[in-house]
Formats: structure tokens, sequence, C-alpha cells
């Protein structure tokens, strides 16, 4: 007594199941790699606001501007200062 099985008729479910799985890496992959060139650009567009708010509030040192104008601009420059170690706002790395 033989008995003949057939893998794509027999074992249909887990033919289906491995396929399912398999479609739904791939959407998830197509969309994990979609949030991350959206987060990269997020990033580019952050940084470049950043070099232009320390250019303006330099450009209100210049002018005079007291008060809480620039202990904020010493502060952030400090931060730049002890985070990448060179003052250099507005041109690129």
């Amino acid at each position: 007594m033989s008995t003949n099985i057939d893998p794509l008729k027999d074992w249909w479910w887990l033919w289906t199941t491995f396929g399912g799985l398999l479609v739904a890496i791939i959407i998830q992959s197509i969309r994990l790699y979609i949030m991350y060139r959206q987060f990269k650009r997020l990033m580019r567009d952050n940084q470049r606001l950043f070099k232009c708010n320390f250019v303006i509030l330099d450009g209100l040192k210049k002018l005079g501007c007291n008060g809480n104008v620039t202990e904020e601009y010493e502060r952030m420059r400090q931060h730049v200062l002890d985070e990448r170690g060179y003052e250099d706002f507005g041109g690129r790395r």
C-alpha cells in the first residue's frame, strides 16, 4: 500500500502560509525603506534650519541685541562646540 503525496494538492496550506509571509515581508521592507528615506530627508532639512538659526542669531548679536537672545546664542554655540569641536555655522562639512 503506497500513498502518493502530491505536494501541491495535499500541502496547499503550507505553500499559502509561506507565500503570504513572503509577500508580507516584501511589503514591510518597502514601507521601512520609504520611512527611512523620509527620516533622512527630515534630518537633513532640520540640520539646515538649525544652521540658519545660528546665522540669524549671529546677525542679531552683531546688531547689538542683548538679553535672552545673546544668552541663548552663547548656550547653543557652546553646545555645538562641545558636540562637533569646531565653529562652522554656515558652511558645509
